[in-house]
């Protein structure tokens, strides 16, 4: 079993940044990298600002690339390296109101995917994990009538839990042949 360490960043700073990639730097043993980050802006396309889009790209996107680049280095040195963005189902369904949120998962995806391309040379592997209506996260802000009109669109009638993305990031870690992938962990939408 490997040690499995959560580093909590402002992936907004630099600083923060590469004081986590230094904290790699001492460590030796392999890096699977899981970025988790997420900002979304509730807003129709109308009333979304530049700010409010840059902002939902910066943490949902460029940052999980900054760290990628910076942490893909020590990843080659060990001949080994896990890169596993979650990302959202919204990036597929495009609900009214998500025009940040979805487009910036949406690159994340595709980020993920030419990475995918650039490291596997180099025993780096990289994969996304789209998740759907988890009962923790986002969807703990939404009210009961919300939660219980999206569970009624779910196959599987319930929303997920932190064990089964839990479960869903340790087999993209240990499933060597998996890159470029995007694992749906949705119930079924």
């Amino acid at each position: 079993m490997r040690e499995i360490l959560g580093q909590r960043l402002d992936v907004t700073s630099e600083n923060d940044i590469d004081a986590f990639v230094s904290f790699l730097e001492d460590r030796k043993e392999p890096i699977a990298l899981v970025y988790m980050a997420c900002h979304s802006e509730d807003k129709i396309a109308q009333h979304c600002s530049q700010s409010d889009l840059a902002l939902a790209y910066e943490v949902n996107c460029w940052a999980a690339i900054a760290i990628a680049k910076k942490v893909a280095p020590l990843m080659i040195k060990r001949s080994w390296g896990r890169l596993v963005f979650v990302s959202s189902i919204t990036s597929r369904t495009a609900p009214p109101g998500t025009i940040a949120y979805a487009a910036s998962k949406s690159a994340l995806e595709t980020s993920s995917r030419v990475l995918s391309r650039e490291y596997a040379r180099f025993g780096i592997t990289s994969n996304v994990i789209r998740l759907g209506y988890m009962s923790a996260g986002l969807a703990e802000s939404l009210s009961v009538e919300t939660i219980d009109k999206i569970r009624s669109s779910i196959p599987t009638g319930r929303l997920g839990s932190p064990d089964n993305v839990a479960h869903a990031i340790r087999f993209i870690i240990d499933a060597d042949y998996v890159n470029g992938a995007i694992l749906p962990i949705d119930g079924g939408i």
